[in-house]
């Protein structure tokens, strides 16, 4: 095949062959190839006249880079901007193909492509799978476009060749920072580097006949008392490039006694998409064990970064299965052989947990000298499942600046669940304090938490529940706000996402003395909510197993005695019906056998549900049954469609196990009691969170039945039964319109579905027509009550 030589334009002037590396995708195509840097980081490429435009009718202009032994190629496109296509990247489009599986042999017709770029796009990154990559540039004929183009670059191939004089020439590109009114011209502008393959090396060893199973073991070398490094590395076949196609891989961990295994996947990226795991093709199982039948602990299957996993005991399996047609980059992981006395990456303010606490103080509360003076504490799943903690001094008044930190670790699928007691911080506002008194004369100066009321408090807040954590209002803070559902009329709490400073009303605890909550996320410590004044923060669940509680005491009040709460390490995320698979870290069957009705909520309800989690419901009836599923209580962060651009919460259901085309996803608040309906024995819901924001969740009762028509009298209101009540219920149903279904009432003349909002990465335009849609038919004074209804059907 012919390849004729010229030299491409490069800052750092890279070396140009005669020919690629072998024959070309087809033998018309002209070639360079990139075989060093001179010393530097970076080299440079482009394309031909650039910055000014590409001529057309480049049939086939081929970029071959070759690394050095044992180094991979790293290829960054600063910008990209080829001519647009009505066929987007089929027929008559100018566009680049990325071949970054490439052997010794290099590229000819039939070696598959990984990538096709066209249109615009800035800061794409390719990787290398060996020491070679190959970019094919192709543009249609300059008659087959008209691009919009600066008169300065219309202008900048007089000669009308065919746009490779610049490259002969030898000029230097423009950086893309130093465009300016180019900054419309067809190209592009990239970057190329050689990076060590050894840095992308599992530390494992490879076990013999396999291609991508690695065994990590702990152990000592008996000889010279040295220890060996127990920690290490390891990564996705091909990593930092994509993954192969149809592969699954194994990654065996063996910890020495009393030792642990820490697992923290820094960055995945698998197979794009929008679903949960249970419908991804490519997706990360971690098994609680070796054994086949170990528990799964973690399914990842989505973009992760920071996700963190510590194993019960000693064995640990990790499953890498990958059979999508596109694959991503894969993941990079660390692992580390931890003690399980000390767990000793975390920091030096542990303490022992705290002992069993007397009774025999006031009204019925731990005695003061029973508790732990120091309140920097680590408490730990192996030291008790569960117990008690509380502020410095409790249930006596705390010191001024005051500050206590509360780590909880669990391991293995144990979340953190922690239920507030009593609560009673000092907060500036005086009304505050008599209100604080008030409580306290209502629950009989117990400070237990106990009692509730069934009657109106100011602010435009309804109770309608006496149970404490069963009870919840709706306020208009500021405007209707997602999130203001609470136990308590004089709550003072705060929904936080630090990444975006969304849906944050940081004026509630502004002065006072505040308990903060973080959760492990990314690797790090992001606060969820802070909880201030006198009333109990609804129930705190972690997203993973650990959790941590920051204790804040400025100042010191004689009405303010602290808080006192409890603590459990719970497997089950809290959900206490249906029996829990072991295939899933979150999965509940509910068997017709084992009980034809039931109930079913959402983890940790009724409080907040946890940040990243996936949990999956499955009813299985007789062979002439269906499943009727009431929601008695709905509030799932979103916004409809429930998508991912916007960060939405959903709940999803389906006849099947795959995805069910005919449901649409479910989100928002739902005012009224809603009814959904399986069509044969067998129905799938499936909730799924992110780490965004978080709701009050879900409650509801199922009943298995081979009588249908009793089901839709009784949701059409006929009777007087719990179903109906004598008022109809909407049925949410496959094929459900979602047109009719984004209406504010969504056909149930419930509240507006523009009322649930929290502000979030949403166009400002949207938020001014939501914002109008809201207050145009509300005064300042109009209370908007929520009926919240526990029941069986």
């Amino acid at each position: 095949m012919p390849c004729f030589p010229f030299f491409v334009s490069v800052i750092l002037s890279a070396l140009v062959f005669l020919c690629c590396i072998t024959s070309a995708v087809n033998p018309g195509c002209k070639c360079v190839r990139f075989t060093s840097t001179y010393g530097k980081e970076w080299g440079v490429f482009t394309s031909p006249d650039y910055p000014a435009s590409y001529p057309g009718g480049i049939r086939c202009l081929l970029y071959s880079f070759t690394a050095p032994a044992q180094h991979i190629v790293h290829v960054h496109f600063d910008r990209i901007h080829l001519s647009p296509s009505p066929n987007g990247c089929g027929v008559g489009a100018d566009f680049l193909k990325m071949f970054v599986h490439v052997d010794e042999h290099g590229v000819n017709e039939r070696t598959p492509w990984s990538s096709l770029l066209c249109g615009s796009s800035f800061n794409q990154s390719f990787y290398s799978s060996s020491r070679h990559l190959v970019i094919q540039f192709h543009s249609a004929p300059s008659s087959s476009f008209s691009p919009t183009i600066s008169s300065s670059s219309s202008s900048s191939n007089p000669s009308g060749n065919t746009g490779l004089s610049s490259i002969i020439a030898g000029k230097s590109p423009t950086s893309p920072s130093s465009l300016g009114s180019l900054s419309s011209s067809l190209g592009f502008y990239g970057r190329f580097r050689f990076l060590n393959s050894s840095q992308f090396e599992s530390t494992g060893r490879l076990m013999k006949g396999t291609k991508c199973d690695y065994q990590f073991t702990s152990s000592s070398s008996s000889s010279s008392n040295r220890t060996i490094p127990e920690e290490g590395r390891f990564f996705s076949p091909h990593y930092p490039s994509s993954y192969p196609h149809n592969i699954k891989c194994a990654y065996i961990f063996y910890a020495s006694l009393h030792k642990r295994i820490r697992i923290v996947f820094e960055t995945v990226a698998l197979e794009p998409g929008q679903y949960s795991c249970l419908n991804k093709t490519d997706v990360i199982r971690v098994l609680d064990g070796i054994n086949p039948k170990a528990p799964v602990i973690a399914l990842i299957c989505n973009t992760v970064k920071g996700y963190e996993i510590l194993s019960s005991g000693p064995y640990l399996k990790i499953e890498f299965i990958a059979n999508s047609e596109k694959p991503g980059t894969g993941f990079r992981a660390n692992y580390k052989f931890v003690k399980v006395e000390l767990d000793s990456y975390l920091d030096n303010t542990r303490q022992l947990p705290l002992p069993d606490l007397l009774t025999n103080g006031q009204d019925g509360l731990p005695q003061a000298s029973t508790l732990i003076p120091q309140c920097n504490q680590v408490i730990t799943s192996d030291a008790g499942r569960n117990g008690s903690f509380s502020s410095p001094n409790y249930p006596h008044y705390y010191t001024a600046k005051t500050q206590c930190r509360y780590d909880f670790i669990g391991h293995g699928k144990e979340r953190v669940q922690i239920l507030f007691t009593d609560f009673s911080l000092h907060h500036p506002d005086e009304r505050e304090q008599d209100q604080a008194i008030n409580l306290d004369k209502s629950r009989g100066g117990s400070g237990s938490g106990g009692g509730g009321g069934g009657s109106s408090h100011g602010s435009g807040q309804i109770l309608f529940a006496t149970n404490p954590y069963s009870s919840y209002y709706f306020s208009p803070v500021g405007g209707f706000q997602r999130g203001s559902y609470s136990p308590h009329p004089n709550l003072n709490w705060n929904r936080v996402n630090e990444k975006t400073g969304l849906g944050v009303d940081s004026k509630r605890c502004i002065g006072a003395d505040v308990v903060l909550a973080y959760i492990h996320i990314d690797n790090q410590l992001e606060k969820v909510a802070e909880y201030c004044g006198y009333s109990l923060p609804p129930p705190l669940m972690s997203s993973g197993h650990r959790l941590t509680l920051e204790f804040s005491g400025a100042s010191s009040s004689n009405f303010a005695r602290g808080f006192h709460a409890t603590y459990a390490f719970v497997e089950d995320f809290g959900i206490t019906t249906g029996r829990q698979l072991p295939d899933f870290p979150c999965g509940f069957i509910f068997n017709s056998t084992e009980g034809v009705n039931g109930t079913f909520a959402s983890p940790n309800f009724p409080g907040l549900y946890p940040r990243n989690t996936e949990c999956h419901y499955f009813f299985h009836g007789d062979e002439d049954e269906h499943v009727a599923l009431t929601f008695n209580y709905f509030h799932i962060d979103g916004i409809l469609p429930c998508s991912e651009a916007s960060h939405s919460d959903y709940v999803e259901f389906s006849n099947f196990m795959p995805v069910d085309t005919r449901f649409r996803r479910k989100c928002g608040y739902e005012s009224h009691p809603f009814l959904v309906i399986s069509e044969k024995n067998f129905f799938r819901m499936s909730f799924m969170s992110n780490e965004r924001y978080d709701g009050s969740g879900f409650v509801g009762s199922y009943h298995f039945t081979n009588n249908l028509d009793h089901v839709y009298a009784a949701a059409n209101g006929v009777g007087s039964g719990k179903s109906g009540g004598g008022r109809k219920m909407k049925i949410f149903s496959a094929d459900s319109d979602p047109d009719k279904a984004s209406e504010g009432k969504e056909k149930d003349g419930g509240v507006s579905g523009a009322a649930d909002l929290s502000f979030r990465a949403i166009p400002i335009l949207y938020q001014l027509c939501f914002l109008i849609i809201i207050f145009l038919p509300l005064s300042s004074t109009r209370v908007i009550v929520i009926n919240f209804h526990i029941g069986s059907s």
